[in-house]
């Protein structure tokens, strides 16, 4: 996200004369959409052919909001695990895990259809701009594969956590991070340049 601070208001008169003065140089601009008159300011660009960069702010709230339902089956699996774990009822605690995937998993299925093929109706929750939301669902099909992973990888995150291995989630995080979300983002970059 974006630190606030280093948002500027946004002045209409200044945009404007920003983009006469860059005789069409400009091409792409990015726009918190949360601030006031921001769909002004992307209809302005628009005017000027600019490209409005507003919908990965809507996209980023589209996938807070997705991961709500994953983080609390997460955070229920390693409570109801635990609890299993301190009951001497192991047995229990792999077959909640295995009840939390199965049904969290029904939810990352829809969700991920959902992000992929109408993230235009997730992003219209935080947007009133079609534009804006369109914006948004071009970056929800890119996530739309997360969508469906970590709802079930969350479930493995609470049973691991549930069970006292938190070494193995932190070093499992650590893995994800640097040996694959990295080098796959560094391979679409230079695949697709962006």
């Amino acid at each position: 996200a974006i630190d606030p601070v280093t948002m500027q208001k946004i002045d209409l008169t200044e945009l404007e004369a920003f983009l006469k003065q860059s005789a069409g140089c400009v091409k792409i601009m990015t726009i918190a959409p949360e601030l006031p008159d921001a769909e002004a300011a992307i209809r302005l660009l628009n005017q000027y052919g600019v490209i409005a960069s507003a919908g990965v702010g809507v996209a980023e709230k589209d996938c807070k909001f997705i991961l709500l339902v994953p983080s609390a089956y997460a955070q229920s699996i390693s409570a109801y695990v635990a609890q299993n774990i301190g009951a001497n009822q192991p047995q229990r605690a792999k077959r909640g895990m295995a009840y939390g995937i199965a049904t969290s998993l029904l939810f990352g299925i829809f969700m991920s259809y959902s992000a992929f093929f109408r993230g235009d109706l997730l992003s219209g929750l935080f947007a009133r701009d079609p534009q804006v939301f369109l914006a948004a669902a071009d970056y929800l099909k890119a996530y739309a594969i997360d969508t469906l992973l970590v709802s079930f990888m969350f479930c493995f995150v609470g049973y691991f956590n549930g069970c006292g291995k938190t070494t193995f989630v932190m070093f499992q995080g650590l893995v994800g991070a640097f040996f694959v979300r990295i080098p796959v983002s560094y391979l679409a970059s230079k695949r697709l340049p962006v």
